[in-house]
């Protein structure tokens, strides 16, 4: 059920149309974003499948830390890509699916960022040059900042929209 009939007509007067635009945009920039990713990982998955990365002496943990990060960047893809398909049916899960990834990412890459440091060095080269391969896939989104300004776009148009239950669809506006 549409909520366009749950608001009702007098709320129509003051109806505005731009939080629908911005999750059209963002579900559409969400795909380009999760196919850019996939492609980026595509190239180091291909390198470690032909045994041109490696691990050595100086980082022996490497494959198991690419892929770990591989597998965590292909779920956070899914992910966003599922969100996605949601903001585009204007369904009110997708502006959750969208923001939890987005924040997801965020703290993932922080963490892994904190990994760097404080073990023993055999592991610690081991994630920082994992790092570098491993988190192709959302290292477009997150060196463009793009979880932060969707984060905060879905946030402001989700509020000017109010609160509505999940299993809602958006108010869609006619004419």
């Amino acid at each position: 059920m549409r909520l366009s009939a749950h608001l009702g007509a007098n709320s129509r007067k003051g109806f505005v149309r731009w939080p629908f635009w911005v999750f059209r945009c963002i579900g559409l920039v969400n795909f380009a974003f999760v196919s850019v990713g996939l492609l980026f990982m595509a190239i180091p998955v291909f390198g470690v499948m032909t045994g041109r990365i490696g691990g050595d002496h100086e980082a022996p943990y490497l494959l198991q830390a690419f892929w770990t990060m591989t597998a965590i960047n292909f779920i956070l893809l899914v992910s966003l890509a599922i969100g996605s398909v949601r903001l585009l049916q204007l369904k009110p899960r997708g502006v959750t699916i969208c923001s939890s990834v987005f924040a997801a990412e965020i703290l993932y890459f922080t963490l892994v960022a904190m990994l760097w440091f404080p073990f023993s060095a055999a592991f610690s080269m081991s994630i920082a040059g994992a790092t570098g391969i491993g988190e192709m896939g959302i290292a477009p989104q997150v060196l463009s900042g793009y979880p932060l300004v969707a984060l905060g776009a879905l946030y402001f148009a989700r509020k000017r929209l109010g609160a509505l239950p999940p299993h809602k669809d958006l108010p869609i506006p006619t004419a």
